[in-house]
């Protein structure tokens, strides 16, 4: 993901403000993958809002379910970027924890979004 480096590249750099140092953690990648899923979700939603109800509710789903999955590759990809991190291994675990929440919610979706697409 060309834009979790671009973000990490800038939260590594020097504040000017302070002049000092920003620090990479677990919790700025988290930061950074929701902001990515947040994208992704709206720009999907977008593309719903011409479509009739069923049609909107299926399609708000799929959007759903693909921004998730992009934020589940930002998390990977935030992974391999821990061995920056003041304690590695804390901050692997912490993404790792993350990606089993996001992978639990892209079952759920995709489960929906079937039940749904049986509906119709």
């Amino acid at each position: 993901m060309v834009n979790v480096d671009k973000y990490l590249t800038h939260i590594q750099e020097i504040d000017p403000i302070t002049g000092t140092m920003i620090v990479l953690s677990a919790a700025s990648l988290i930061v950074s993958a929701t902001n990515m899923y947040k994208q992704h979700f709206t720009k999907g939603s977008r593309q719903c809002s011409d479509l009739a109800d069923k049609e909107r509710s299926l399609c708000m789903l799929r959007a759903k379910a693909l921004a998730k999955k992009v934020e589940a590759a930002a998390l990977k990809d935030g992974v391999n970027k821990c061995n920056k991190t003041k304690n590695p291994q804390q901050c692997k675990q912490k993404l790792l924890m993350k990606m089993k929440k996001v992978s639990g919610e892209i079952g759920y979706l995709n489960s929906r979004f079937a039940d749904a697409k049986k509906r119709v």
